[in-house]
């Protein structure tokens, strides 16, 4: 096995070897030998392409063709490991080129009176079975059955079943094994991609499958013996199974299992899991499992006794089966072992264990039960759909607790690499992909040659002509050829920049007292922002803590490593094949975790609805009246909306009276409710009537921008819908009141988003229908706002057309195109009153629409819901069958804030507004200083850095990267002030409840925070405190804008507090999510400046791209360009800094403006 160094190309080019598979390899270097290039090259996705229309008949040549047989070893060879670098191969042994029925029909000849299976009470003998699937093979062969030709099984797992699967193989025909739970539709969909073949089943399976040809039922007599037919011959490369995968990642795969793979797995399995005379191994794996081979065949091929579980079997009812019978041999998941330990009673239930299909951690309970069984063996063992099974290790029982147990060394015939991205073999230790070769590796996808060859590479080390299996899995390997697997490398994930692999954050929640089993995945909270989230099972008595399992966490993990979330629950849910369920975990509902108090059942109709929103909330099982929102696991996002529901169901709680009490028994008792005890009528607000053809004519057959190049074409697209009128929502005046101000040239708050159609892009045709029915569905598309008196109001239209752009360019220059449109586009003012708030512009090359480019209006949409938009306008042009919830239309907004209980929102965040304003000291003149041209400027950085130690600053003063980095900007603004109490206006996306973030308009609006505290305290006090005054000022952000106006108009009379320093997180409730091209430190570099704004300072955080941005907007009459430079060049190394040193306010504040400032007055 001597290694070497494959080099690596930007291109490729399809390979061929003399059975007739293809793959592809780098351009420019010679394939390793037995694989000969084509002419076909390209990119890998293009060669891929080439192969999936081209490699119709995925037989080897061998297979097609009679003659000699490859892989068949003269000799026997001892396993070999690869010096200094990850290979392994285990011991070569000859496979007989037959089919595994043969091996079964030596044994039933042989030994003809042997019990071969139990099943309910009956017994099935040797002779049995070999008539009765000779009767079966001879009508099934009378019915076109034969090698290459599945044959499916839809029955449950009974005597019956294996004597059809045996029947089917003896006719030479591969075996498709269904399941009888699934649904019809998910049962055609796998006979269609199978080619529609033969079903044999019973009569609830042909009442399933009515009209389907080709139905055979099985009967318990099939016919004649016929003992003089012969049976077409069956090689090791012929086909032995079909078995489609559970489609939990993606559709379902069909994986073509060859009598290869069977008979020498067969093989291993016999002389490595020998039984004694007596013994029984006991099938419990669903029929359709790869899992089920081992026990299965094995029992068959080795004079085993085959004990059959009915189906289905409760855990318990398998502890019972096996303790009845003398079992031998018993395979299990993990999860299974999880199961059956947690239930009891386990003790020596089989002498010999074989684990796999999931990693395997050495628990408390998996040692007690090898504890307890001291006569029985656990062996862990790796194998996979495509594979069967590789390798295995004896579990010793002497490894640490909280290990993930080795997969062990290559099973006979078997090959093991653990490769780099670049294809060669890593060194010992080192984690990188499970690459498989040998006999155990199946023949590739039914009907997917593409796939076939990504995953099937040829093999750099092998024979002439071999093939490489890449599992998709994680592992290292020891010197010793031994392999460790850590799971599936997508789960290494990537959270604000940093790359987890989940499998070790698992050990290590593991190794926490108390923790039986966990998991830890990436689960979206309740605002779509994906968390790093562990999902605990706790050990039986036991309690874990949340606060000390995350303290351990943080002093032997990266702190990004370490989950922000926990939940506590009974139990994981399962795939009818064992293994975790992980398309099911965001659906937990946790236990509810110990506090200081027992469990108290709410008992007053607000207490029941109280308990109730905070277990919706947080995920919880249950909630009693007598738990803290926080002690559960509450945050500050998890509390406007907590506060936000329950006022939606009529119980008014403020969020001070959230945090100085916090249980549904304390709020329940300060809940204020209407007199009457009910939630008063809903008021619809009267419509407000416009001429639509009057003053305000809709103009859009002019051209809205431009076009110097002449090459635009204009499409009208027509809608039909309702149309109405109504008031402005608090959205909408926020918005209407600045354009009011800046006047009607005033363009700077157009939004501009871009629709990806990739290539080759979509018909143009589909593109314009789905405009369409984008029209027709977001009312803002087709509304204009105008005045009526002295009101402004939104005009819905009813009908009308919207003229959408298409330029033409080159396939390279489409990102550009589309971009200056854009720009030409956003630059232009929108004339409210007479255009539609949307302008569309299609870019199209060769034909296909590649992008779409979107302009908005502020004042008909905010960042949150044009992304709705551009979302639902990629969707219908795919044609994706899942589309977002209906929109709630601005104008039924209206009809819900002019509402009692709108109104009550709105006198509840004024009066909070009128407290907070009286607490800010009033400004007088600012003094000329020096400025620049333009005098307003916002600079922008991209970074890396600042997320990740934001993030690590964040976990560790249990607050989040947006009230760290809001922090900073009230420290910066004290100290510019130079005082100790300052206010920050924050803006507020007001998208905390469902009803919120289905707002199709504007929502935005700006939430007032107070900042008081003196230099001398430390930046993690400052940051706690935020995040209370923070979470409370976002709460009291929705109100009537204009009788805030008027609040602020009246304060202002007798002395106007200074309201121009402000903080936007536009992430739109999300983390940074830093790309692949993401800049790791940047330089500060100029966006734009503006000849006026209302701004003096505004810090902010925003996502472009796979870019991280921090963006400073100052006046630079108080901040200089070089100032607002510096500033944001200090981000990183101050947050750094803060990681691990209790800085100071002051050493903050002197840090980022590059000055020492004077001492709090």
């Amino acid at each position: 096995m001597q290694d070497d160094n494959r080099p690596t190309t930007s291109g490729f080019v399809v390979v061929r070897n003399d059975e007739s598979e293809f793959s592809t390899w780098p351009a420019g270097t010679a394939p390793p030998a037995g694989w000969t290039t084509t002419d076909v090259a390209g990119s890998e996705d293009e060669c891929l392409d080439h192969i999936g229309r081209t490699w119709t008949d995925m037989r080897p040549r061998s297979v097609r063709t009679p003659g000699p047989r490859p892989w068949h070893l003269d000799a026997h060879r001892p396993s070999e490991v690869v010096a200094d670098s990850s290979g392994a191969r285990g011991p070569a042994v000859p496979v007989p080129d037959i089919g595994i029925a043969d091996l079964i029909d030596r044994r039933n000849d042989g030994f003809p009176d042997e019990i071969a299976i139990r099943f309910a009470g009956t017994t099935v003998t040797r002779a049995d079975l070999a008539r009765r699937t000779r009767r079966l093979a001879t009508r099934l062969a009378a019915l076109g059955a034969g090698p290459e030709k599945p044959v499916a099984v839809l029955l449950p797992r009974s005597a019956d079943a294996v004597v059809a699967i045996v029947g089917i193989l003896r006719s030479g025909s591969p075996y498709l094994p269904m399941s009888t739970a699934d649904p019809v539709a998910r049962l055609r969909m796998v006979l269609r991609d199978a080619g529609n073949p033969p079903v044999l089943t019973d009569v609830a399976g042909r009442a399933a499958l009515a009209d389907y040809d080709g139905v055979v039922t099985l009967t318990d007599d099939d016919g004649e013996d016929d003992t003089t037919i012969e049976f077409p011959p069956v090689a090791g490369e012929n086909l032995a199974y079909v078995a489609y995968t559970s489609g939990t990642s993606g559709p379902p795969k069909g994986v073509l299992g060859t009598h290869r793979q069977l008979v020498n797995y067969v093989q291993w399995c016999a002389e490595e899991f020998a039984l004694e005379p007596g013994e029984r191994a006991l099938l419990h794996a669903p029929l359709y499992f790869v899992g089920s081979v081992m026990t299965l065949f094995t029992a068959l091929v080795a004079g085993w006794e085959l004990d059959v579980a009915p189906e289905p079997v409760a855990f318990d009812e398998l502890r019972d089966q096996a303790r009845q019978g003398r079992c031998g041999f018993l395979k299990l998941t993990p999860s299974h072992v999880r199961a059956l330990t947690s239930i009891g009673d386990v003790a020596k239930l089989a002498r010999l264990y074989m684990i796999g299909s999931e990693p395997l951690v050495r628990t408390p309970a998996l040692a007690g039960w090898m504890a307890e069984s001291p006569g029985s063996r656990y062996a862990n063992h790796y194998g996979m759909s495509e594979t069967c099974g590789a390798t295995w290790y004896w579990i010793r029982g002497d490894e640490p607790i909280g290990d993930r147990l080795p997969v062990g060394a290559p099973i006979l015939n078997a090959e093991v690499h653990v490769l780099g991205p670049d294809g060669r073999r890593l060194p010992y230790g080192e984690v990188g992909e499970l690459c498989l070769a040998g006999a155990v590796i199946g023949r590739g996808y039914h009907g997917d040659p593409a796939l076939t060859a990504r995953r099937w590479r040829p093999h750099p080390w092998g024979r002439p002509g071999e093939r490489l299996l890449h599992t998709g899995d994680l592992a290292r390997m020891r010197p010793d050829g031994t392999v460790e697997v850590l799971g599936r490398s997508d789960r290494q994930v990537k959270i604000r920049g940093h790359r987890i692999t989940l499998p070790t954050v698992e050990e290590a929640v593991l190794r926490c007292p108390g923790v039986a089993e966990a998991v830890v995945s990436v689960i979206p909270d309740s605002q779509e922002v994906p968390r790093l989230t562990a999902l605990l099972r706790p050990a039986p008595d036991e309690q874990p803590s949340v606060g000390e399992i995350r303290e351990r966490l943080l002093a032997e993990l990266p702190e990004p490593w370490v989950p922000s979330h926990y939940v506590v629950t009974r139990e994981f849910p399962l795939t009818p094949n064992g293994k975790i369920d992980y398309a099911r975990l965001a659906g937990i509902r946790g236990i509810r975790p110990e506090t200081a108090g027992a469990f108290r059942e709410p008992a007053t109709p607000e207490e029941k609805a109280l308990c109730g929103i905070f277990a919706d909330v947080l995920h919880l099982e249950r909630v009693g009246a007598d738990d803290n929102f926080r002690d559960l696991g509450g945050d500050s996002v998890n509390v406007v909306q907590a506060i936000s529901l329950a006022q939606e169901a009529g119980v008014e709680v403020s969020i001070n009276e959230f945090f100085e009490h916090g249980s549904p028994r304390a709020l329940a008792a300060l809940a204020r409710r209407p007199a009457s005890g009910a939630e008063p009528p809903v008021v619809t607000p009267p419509t407000v009537t416009v001429d639509v053809h009057g003053d305000v004519p809709v103009v859009q057959d002019e051209p809205v921008v431009a076009d110097p190049t002449g090459r635009i074409q204009r499409v009208a697209v027509p809608f039909a819908a309702s149309g109405r009128s109504a008031p402005l929502t608090w959205g909408q005046l926020h918005m209407w009141r600045p354009l009011q101000w800046y006047g009607p040239a005033f363009a700077a708050l157009n939004i501009t988003r871009f629709v990806d159609l990739g290539d080759p892009g979509a018909d143009i045709d589909a593109c314009l229908a789905a405009v369409g029915r984008l029209v027709e569905t977001y009312e803002p598309v087709r509304t204009r706002f105008v005045l009526a008196g002295d009101e402004p109001v939104q005009q819905v239209a009813a009908n009308g057309n919207l003229r959408v752009e298409v330029v033409d360019t080159e396939p390279d220059g489409v990102d550009e195109a589309g971009r200056a449109r854009a720009a030409q586009l956003a630059a232009e003012p929108f004339d409210h009153a007479r255009q539609w708030p949307v302008r569309l512009c299609l870019v199209r090359a060769e034909g296909r629409v590649r992008s779409i480019a979107v302009v908005a209006s502020h004042l008909a949409f905010d960042g949150w819901s044009i992304e709705r938009v551009t979302e639902s306008l990629a969707g219908w042009i795919r044609g994706d069958s899942v589309v977002l919830p209906d929109p709630v239309q601005p104008a039924d907004e209206v009809v819900e804030e002019r509402s009692p209980r709108g109104r009550r929102r709105s006198e509840q965040a004024l009066a909070y507004w009128r407290e907070r304003l009286t607490e800010l000291p009033s400004v007088g003149q600012r003094p000329e200083a020096t400025r620049v041209d333009p005098r307003w400027q916002r600079w922008a950085l991209w970074s890396a850095e600042v997320p990740a130690y934001a993030a690590e600053l964040a976990a560790r003063t249990r607050t989040s990267t947006s009230t760290v980095m809001l922090t900073l900007a009230a420290v910066a603004t004290a100290a510019l002030q130079q005082r100790d109490t300052v206010g920050l206006l924050l803006i507020s996306g007001n998208r905390f409840t469902p009803r919120e973030r289905r707002n199709a308009g504007p929502t935005v609006q700006d939430a007032l925070v107070v900042h008081h505290g003196s230099q001398d305290r430390t930046l993690a006090e400052a940051i706690k405190e935020t995040y209370r005054t923070a979470t409370e000022a976002y709460f009291n952000a929705r109100c009537d804008p204009m009788a805030l106006a008027a609040l602020r108009d009246e304060i202002g009379a007798t002395g106007r507090p200074d309201l121009s320093w402000y903080f936007n997180d536009a992430r739109l409730g999300r983390e940074w999510q830093p790309g692949p091209d993401a800049e790791p430190v940047g330089e500060p570099f100029l966006v734009r400046g503006d000849p006026y704004s209302d701004m003096t300072f505004c810090l902010g955080l925003a996502q472009r791209g796979p870019h991280c941005e921090v963006f400073l907007l100052a006046d630079t009459a108080v901040l200089p360009p070089e100032r607002i430079r510096h500033f944001l060049r200090a981000l990183g190394p101050l947050l750094s800094r803060a990681r691990h040193e209790d800085l100071l306010v002051g050493e903050v504040a002197t840090a980022l403006l590059g000055e020492p400032t004077r001492e709090g007055s």
